[in-house]
């Protein structure tokens, strides 16, 4: 039984969702990392309901058009009508002027009994920027 405890808390539990179903996550964090995979961004994501998960996509410093970076590369500098010239700019103007993206549920797996979907970053578009409702003023 999960509880919370000093600082212990308690995890928000992960959604259910069909392979092939998509989400919204808010990017908290995306980091260049180095692993068994080779050099990776990392990217750590919060969907509305508070679960926190972890996605990648290969880095390349020149990606093609058919790679994933290369394909979340045009969608940004598209989304925003404008060019890029290397990867970090696209990756900076991801975080802090997009800020969201869209989670693809490509399986699952189990673990202590609950399934958790794994999910992938869709590098061809983006959530709509929420309008901020305002008053109004006549």
């Amino acid at each position: 039984m999960a509880f919370q405890r000093g600082y212990v808390k308690k995890a928000t539990p992960p959604p259910e969702l069909r392979v092939g179903q998509r989400v919204e996550a808010s990017i908290k964090a995306i980091t260049q990392v180095t692993g068994k995979f080779g050099e990776q961004l990392q990217f750590e994501l919060e969907l509305d309901n508070g679960y926190k998960c972890t996605a990648w996509i290969k880095f390349y410093e020149e990606p093609s058009a058919a790679s994933a970076l290369g394909k979340l590369g045009l969608a940004v500098m598209q989304e925003l009508n404008e060019d890029h010239e290397a990867v970090e700019e696209t990756v900076i103007a991801l975080k802090k002027r997009i800020g969201r993206v869209f989670l693809e549920c490509t399986g699952h797996r189990e673990y202590e009994g609950s399934q958790y979907p794994k999910l992938k970053v869709v590098p061809t578009e983006f959530p709509p920027v929420p309008v901020k409702q305002g008053r109004i003023q006549v």
